[in-house]
Parts: structure tokens; C-alpha cells; sequence
């Protein structure tokens, strides 16, 4: 996926974070009814790939609302909470017959989502998400790095009261993001 005009990809860092992974949750809706799954995916080109079942209430769901929202998350401490990175996306639904499914099984490059018997299920089919908006991260990129690295604009004023978290407090910094995308980190940092 390109950039748009005045955008540059993401961060090495979210990159690598995002195709070292194979995890993450993914969001849809059915009219008001959200439904959150866990799946397994495969960065390919700036997009991600699922492999699941036509029938399945997360292809259903986009059939009727291409929009969704994905979480990946990224464990590095074992007793901390993991990093993150979440962002929004547009879903299709593709058929393992499809050209780009194809050549993508072809090449080995859905293996890690197809090891399992998915392609044994007759109803088997793909999901095409790919990344728009805002790519948000926690905990992925320092913040020296990013303030070195990239030119930032301010994130947009939030309407909401912050909540009271002691001497830390919640932070946001946006930069250039994934496939042209926006990238917002949130970090926690001491009041001064």
C-alpha cells in the first residue's frame, strides 16, 4: 500500500511490530452489535490477512459493515501489560480462488494462517483488512526516537476530561503512520 501525498510509513519499529506478530483481535458490527474475536493474520503489503469460514459471524458481520477495528498485541515483559498497536481498517471478503488469494497461497505467504485445515473447509474464504486513518501504538516506539525521527503535529483536543491517574499522566504524540496512515502513541509520563 502507498502514501498518501505529505505521509510516510509507519515507523520501523510499528512495522517490524506488526509483521513479527501473527495475533490480534479484530472488531466488527452488525447494525448496534459489536462482536470482538480473537484471530491469527499475515502482514503482507501493508494489509492484513484472515483466514476464516464465509459463514462465520465476523465474515457476515462485514458483509454488512466493511469497517473495522484491530488490536495486535505485542507481550515484551512478562509481568507487564503488552504494548500495542490498533488502528481502524476497511474489510473485504476474497475467495481462496481469487487471483491475489492465489498467488499469496502460492508463494507460501498465508502459510502461517493456512496451517491448520483452514483450506480443507469448503466455505473457507479471507479477510483483506487494510489500515486507515490513525494507527495508535502504546509502549511501541520511545519517545526519543519519534521526537528525533519524525516531525509530529499536534494530536487533535480531546473532549473528554482526562481521568486522574496520580503523578502520571496519559500523553498522546501523532506522527507519519503505516501505509501512509497517521500514528498516534500514547505513553505515560510524570507530571510536572
Amino acid at each position: 500500500m502507498g502514501t498518501s501525498a505529505g505521509q510516510t510509513p509507519a515507523p520501523a519499529s510499528v512495522r517490524r511490530a506488526i509483521a513479527r506478530h501473527s495475533f490480534c483481535t479484530l472488531a466488527t458490527s452488525s447494525g448496534s452489535r459489536p462482536h470482538c474475536v480473537g484471530v491469527l493474520y499475515r502482514a503482507v503489503g501493508g494489509v492484513l490477512y484472515v483466514s476464516t469460514s464465509g459463514s462465520s459471524k465476523k465474515a457476515r458481520n462485514i458483509g454488512g459493515n466493511p469497517r473495522v477495528a484491530v488490536c495486535i498485541p505485542i507481550h515484551r515483559y512478562p509481568m507487564a501489560p503488552p504494548f500495542l498497536v490498533q488502528f481502524g481498517g476497511t474489510a473485504e471478503i476474497l475467495s481462496a480462488q481469487q487471483p491475489t488469494i492465489a498467488e499469496l497461497l502460492k508463494s507460501r505467504q498465508l502459510k502461517k494462517i493456512t496451517a491448520h485445515g483452514e483450506l480443507d473447509d469448503p466455505d473457507a474464504c479471507f479477510l483483506r483488512i487494510t489500515p486507515d486513518g490513525t494507527v495508535h501504538t502504546y509502549g511501541i516506539s520511545s519517545h526519543c526516537e519519534r521526537s528525533c525521527a519524525i516531525p509530529f503535529t499536534p494530536a487533535p483536543p480531546s473532549t473528554s476530561a482526562p481521568l486522574d491517574r496520580g503523578p502520571m499522566a496519559p500523553t498522546h504524540e501523532e506522527g507519519p503512520g503505516l501505509g501512509g496512515v497517521g500514528v498516534v502513541e500514547a505513553s505515560w509520563r510524570r507530571r510536572p
